[in-house]
């Protein structure tokens, strides 16, 4: 059983993920323009099950954020998002080879955490 991350609701959140080539390697994605520090690799936010109006989200550029081949974004997650079964999914391109992971989460409510496990029990 793959224990999925709780992310709350009207926080920012850095989604991240390490991208390799082909054969596993750490590498990072291609750049828009030889040096330029902006990467072909982007993420997306989906609504797991039935379709609501917050998902898909837009496609977000990501940077590299730690060590080779480490990319991510940091994203504002709005209180009207829906609660439930998230999946962060990431798209690159190396050597004009596009890739893509992906991870699931949980969007929960901090102030009233039961409403993200069905309500209270009586």
């Amino acid at each position: 059983m793959v224990v999925k991350e709780s992310v709350i609701r009207g926080s920012r959140k850095q989604f991240k993920t390490t991208v390799t080539d082909l054969d596993g390697n750490p590498h990072n994605p291609d750049e828009t323009a030889p040096g330029s520090g902006i990467y072909v690799c982007f993420i997306r936010l989906e609504k797991v099950g039935e379709y609501r109006y917050d998902s898909p989200s837009q496609w977000y550029p990501c940077t590299n954020v730690g060590g080779l081949g480490v990319m991510g974004a940091d994203i504002w997650l709005p209180n009207s998002w829906t609660l439930g079964d998230w999946i962060a999914r990431f798209k690159w391109e190396i050597a004009g080879a596009i890739d893509y992971d992906s991870f699931e989460f949980v969007l929960i409510r901090k102030d009233k955490p039961w409403q993200s496990k069905g309500g209270p029990k009586l």
